[in-house]
């Protein structure tokens, strides 16, 4: 598992790559990854190696109330989902909480998977 922050002026990316060595990626957490700076989400963009089917669910909650859980899911219905595909981009968002404050975590969390072995998810964030 390798995160990455891209930053470039008030434009950035946080990224969560998915890798668990072979076979189709496992239901489950799978990282968590504390939030740098105060931010607004503009878009995700959910890549994969091979098609299949893929939802992801992020959960983001406090440092005090660490880890965050399924109770704490930004996405609403809204789940970054590939469906008999490769990819998967969306700038709507909708029911997302969309703010994300400095010192909070944010869970990335397999719900379910078919054949994708190796996924990527991008948050393009805006610096607030």
């Amino acid at each position: 598992m390798v995160n990455k922050l891209y930053v470039r002026g008030d434009e950035s990316a946080i990224e969560f790559v998915i890798n668990e060595g072979g076979g189709a990626l496992s239901v489950g957490v799978k990282e968590y990854v504390e939030v740098p700076f105060n931010c607004y989400i503009e878009e995700q963009t959910l890549g994969a190696d091979q098609s299949g089917d893929l939802v992801l669910d992020l959960w983001v909650d406090k440092y005090a109330s660490y880890p965050p859980t399924v109770g704490d899911t930004i996405t609403a219905s809204a789940k970054p989902t590939i469906s008999s595909g490769t990819k998967d981009k969306d700038s709507t968002l909708t029911g997302w909480t969309r703010q994300l404050t400095k010192g909070h975590w944010i869970g990335l969390k397999v719900d379910s998977c078919t054949t994708i072995t190796f996924a990527t998810l991008s948050l393009k964030v805006r610096k607030t």
